[in-house]
């Protein structure tokens, strides 16, 4: 009986163990499903999450490429230009004189405004190696509006260039510098004259001719010691139609260095004046050399040009100086300048002192006042002049 008992006992904690163990085993089968089911539920919510925000997000349209439009003709076109009005009052005025002659007269001073240059020009880039150009100008002692330049320029190599038509000259500096850069208000009286004293320089018909230049330029601008040529072979009779046998040559050297530029140039031909029969016309010599160098002012600026020749019939020389220095919103310069236009005679030379201040106003608009003390022959022959220049 009590066997039986003991047996009984066992018997009823052995099940009861096994319940329990059965329970601890579904319980844990349990929580292993509730951490399965918690994760899927955070995984839903991750990619609702990234939907909500592509959806909130701008939708990014990518623009199909445009289909390539023809060039109007107008895009390889470019018009500018300038203009220079001007107040001037002149001490006197020499009046014009044949070379070798003192002036045998002046008139007293007299003072006006007028409109000393006008420029509208037209460029034509028909491709990338031709470009023609077409220049209109009105002067001061002009009553018209006439052409002052039309010329095609093709680059027929990577150095070379030829130039055709009614062209630029390249001659010196002064005479090749634009009006519109100039500090003065004239240029020097060697390379264009100077009316008010009677005298006549190389270029006094202006900086244009009929011919031809070639131009071989150095492979890099700035670096090296390799000079831009210039060869020109041209009527020599400015605007007009050539009235003689003789050509006129022009030969340049300009170089090009971090500090500034230089350069020699060098004419040669024979100047033909008075139309009609030949017993009226008269041909002399046009041969002139010049040294130059020019420093832009960085706040100082140098300036210097010599020539020497024959111009006609008469042998010339002449040179000038110039200082120039930033100052403020403008460049204040100083310059003087001799030319002898008859070396053979005494006492007719100029002598010019030249001091002004260009103001910019803006990109468009520069202001110069220039007051200039000037003789020859004894004679005063200064101005003061006030310009106002305009680009466009």
């Amino acid at each position: 009986m009590r066997h039986g008992l003991v047996v009984l006992l066992v018997a009823v904690l052995l099940l009861t163990f096994a319940a329990a163990a059965g329970a601890q085993t579904e319980a844990d089968k349990l929580r292993e499903q509730v951490k399965q089911l918690q994760q899927a539920l955070q995984d839903v919510c991750a990619r609702l999450q990234k939907l909500e925000a592509a959806e909130a997000a701008p939708a990014v349209v990518v623009a199909a490429p445009a289909a390539p439009t023809a060039p109007k003709w107008y895009d390889k076109v470019k018009v500018g230009g300038y203009l220079q009005g001007r107040y001037e009052d002149r001490r006197q005025m020499l009046s014009n004189f044949p070379p070798g002659a003192l002036p045998p007269s002046s008139v007293e001073g007299t003072d006006e405004f007028l409109m000393r240059r006008a420029y509208l020009g037209f460029v034509f880039t028909p491709n990338e190696r031709t470009t023609a150009a077409f220049t209109l100008r009105h002067l001061s002692f002009a009553s018209a509006v006439d052409i002052e330049a039309a010329y095609v320029n093709y680059k027929f190599a990577r150095q070379w260039e030829v130039e055709f038509g009614r062209v630029y000259n390249r001659f010196g500096w002064d005479a090749w510098e634009s009006s519109s850069r100039r500090l003065p208000l004239e240029r020097f009286a060697g390379v264009e004259g100077y009316k008010a004293a009677g005298i006549r320089g190389l270029e006094f018909q202006g900086p244009t001719d009929h011919g031809i230049y070639v131009t071989h330029n150095p492979k890099a601008p700035c670096d090296g010691w390799e000079p831009a040529v210039h060869v020109g072979f041209i009527n020599g009779n400015f605007l007009n139609a050539e009235n003689n046998n003789n050509k006129t040559y022009e030969i340049d050297l300009r170089w090009a260095r971090p500090f500034g530029q230089f350069g020699a140039s060098w004419v040669d031909g024979r100047y033909t004046e008075g139309v009609g029969t030949p017993s009226v016309a008269t041909t002399t010599d046009r041969q002139m050399l010049d040294l130059w160098l020019h420093t832009d002012p960085k706040p100082w600026g140098f300036q210097t040009e010599l020539v020497d020749g024959k111009l006609f019939g008469y042998d010339v020389r002449g040179g000038y100086g110039q200082v120039a220095r930033l100052v403020g919103d403008g460049t204040a310069y100083l310059r003087y300048e001799t030319f002898d236009p008859t070396r053979d005679l005494d006492g007719d030379s100029l002598r010019a002192w030249k001091l002004g201040y260009a103001y910019q106003l803006d990109s468009r608009n520069e202001l110069t006042l220039e007051f200039m003390d000037a003789d020859r022959a004894g004679r005063e022959v200064g101005e003061i002049g006030f310009q106002w220049q305009t680009g466009y």
